[in-house]
């Protein structure tokens, strides 16, 4: 503090925008019982924090809520929010809406913040965004924003308005929402041009079509680098094998826990040719032996080479996600030997694997900075002692609560952690 107070007084121009940014998290949410000098003094340290904060996010309370929550925190309503925006102008790049947020809200929010680039909703209420726009008579602040996450918004209505009224947007993120169908997917066709990031995750409406009506609205030559389906349970297999045969330069895909995804989609991604660029690849549980084989082999294609010494089809694959997948010791081997470049492994759940799989991650792993664990009766806490031992980059161990708090396993642990590791090599989930 030395500096910032000088004669009982606070120089807040001179508070780092790190201490600005915890102690206006911390006033914004918490109600605390002050006196009036003290009040006046936190008022005025909040006010100029969210002046300086470029990532804001405003929670919206319906109005029977009460005044104080029972963790004591305060109600806030839209007006409060819109106030407190107001207040931090241009400063707001990353502008998140969480709670009773209306449509009318959402778009007096990006008024305020001209400067936003990315922004989130995460509604209880009705998002009716067309009709909010029409009546406010102007165009939202929208230029400038490149990212929009709708996160669980459950009664998103005119979906296509939304994005119309977003012409930058290149990252579009939907996520459990059940109202978004084919149909209203259709209906935004026109505005998802320029996407490059897609993410359509715990939609039980999104379908095939709707995945081909995205994807006959991007650009040829594709741009799209990353496409995320992940529990999406009207996908099948044809619906991926299309997209990525249109957009072979994707460098991340994620088709974790489709249900409808069967293992043939491993053939089909080897046919696509998008293997060689992708980063980043998390498999359905469908996949087994057989699929992995056939990412490696390409089915006696081009990628067969890597047999003969040749390039690996998957030498660039940084993430590999197998969770709930029935591969087993001998699939991961196999796999493990075949990228090279791996960092993270997710193993979550896949109940064909022994406790020896431990051995074959540490001797043919090397690079591992993640593993994930969970999940796995098999393993005890002497076999994730043994992945902190053998893997020299590993950062992240992700167990079973069990394992990770085992006080043998952090007394095994705790000297490599601490030799090795930028962050703590265990953590309970």
């Amino acid at each position: 503090m030395a500096g910032i107070v000088d004669d009982r007084r606070i120089r807040f121009k001179h508070i780092p925008r790190t201490t600005l940014s915890r102690v206006a998290t911390f006033l914004g949410s918490t109600a605390m019982a002050l006196d009036v000098r003290s009040f006046a003094c936190s008022c005025k340290l909040a006010s100029v924090a969210v002046q300086k904060l470029p990532s804001m996010t405003a929670k919206v309370d319906p109005p029977e809520a009460p005044e104080i929550h029972p963790d004591g925190s305060l109600r806030e309503l839209e007006a409060d929010v819109l106030v407190r925006l107001s207040r931090a102008g241009l400063a707001v790049q990353v502008l998140r809406l969480e709670g009773a947020v209306t449509a009318e809200c959402a778009v007096a929010a990006l008024r305020s913040c001209a400067n936003a680039h990315c922004l989130e909703l995460n509604s209880s209420s009705a998002v009716w965004w067309g009709t909010a726009v029409a009546a406010s008579g102007r165009g939202v602040a929208s230029d400038r924003v490149t990212t929009l996450v709708v996160d669980r918004t459950h009664q998103l209505y005119q979906f296509d308005a939304m994005v119309a009224s977003l012409p930058a947007l290149t990252s579009l993120t939907v996520v459990g929402c059940p109202d978004i169908t084919q149909d209203d997917l259709e209906a935004a066709v026109p505005g998802l041009g320029g996407l490059r990031q897609l993410t359509l995750s715990r939609c039980r409406g999104v379908n095939d079509f709707a995945l081909g009506a995205v994807s006959a609205a991007l650009p040829s030559p594709s741009r799209m680098e990353r496409l995320c389906l992940s529990s999406s349970p009207a996908i099948t297999s044809s619906g991926v094998g299309a997209f990525v045969a249109a957009h072979a330069g994707l460098v991340s895909l994620d088709i974790a826990m489709c249900s409808r995804v069967a293992e043939d989609v491993c053939s089909a991604l080897v046919a696509s040719g998008v293997l060689p660029s992708l980063r980043r690849l998390r498999l359905p549980p469908s996949v087994g032996d057989a699929g992995l084989s056939g990412l490696i082999a390409g089915a006696g294609g081009a990628a067969a080479a890597s047999a003969h010494g040749g390039p690996s089809p998957l030498g660039r694959l940084e993430h590999l996600g197998l969770s709930m997948s029935s591969v087993t010791d001998s699939g991961l081997a196999a796999v493990l030997g075949a990228a090279p470049a791996r960092r993270v492994l997710d193993l979550q759940g896949c109940a064909a694997m022994s406790f020896r799989v431990v051995d074959t991650i540490v001797s043919a792993g090397r690079s591992l900075q993640r593993v994930d664990i969970r999940g796995h009766r098999r393993l005890r806490w002497d076999d994730a002692a043994k992945l902190v031992a053998g893997l020299p980059d590993l950062v992240l161990v992700v167990a079973d609560a069990p394992i990770a708090t085992s006080t043998k396993l952090l007394e095994a642990a705790g000297p490599c952690s601490v030799r090795l590791r930028e962050s703590p090599g265990l953590v309970a989930v």
